[in-house]
């Protein structure tokens, strides 16, 4: 029996810049398609039809930043830049990039002691 090493901090960079996420915080989807499986029957007979859902074919990285002046701003940018114009990447036990990624919410920031800003992008992932 073998011994592995959990994936327990990956480093997180959008536009070439490190960023220190809260721990615990970081999910990651690399952009695999969901499939679809259906039976399908005739006559007493029954055949297995799988596909590939491509709408889902996109990669998705979340985490929660703590907010700061320089976080609020780095948020209202990665928001500024549109559709498309953000890349992030995931290095480290586990990477992936992705490339023409959109911050998918909007920018919230509810100010207070343990204050945080909620991050998703959506974009193309490549497998690097």
């Amino acid at each position: 029996m073998t011994a592995e090493t959990g994936i327990a901090d990956l480093i997180v960079e959008v536009n070439d810049e490190k960023l220190f996420y809260r721990q615990g915080t970081l999910e990651y989807s690399p952009g695999l398609p969901e499939a679809k499986v259906e039976g399908l029957a005739t006559g007493g007979s029954t055949a297995i039809l799988a596909t590939e859902d491509v709408s889902t074919a996109f990669g998705v990285v979340k985490f929660t930043l703590p907010l700061t002046e320089t976080t609020a701003a780095q948020a209202r940018e990665w928001k500024e830049n549109g559709l498309n114009a953000n890349i992030v990447r995931l290095s480290g036990r586990d990477s992936f990039v992705l490339l023409n990624a959109t911050l998918m919410n909007k920018n919230e920031f509810k100010v207070g002691v343990d204050s945080e800003i909620a991050i998703e992008f959506n974009g193309s992932a490549e497998n690097s």
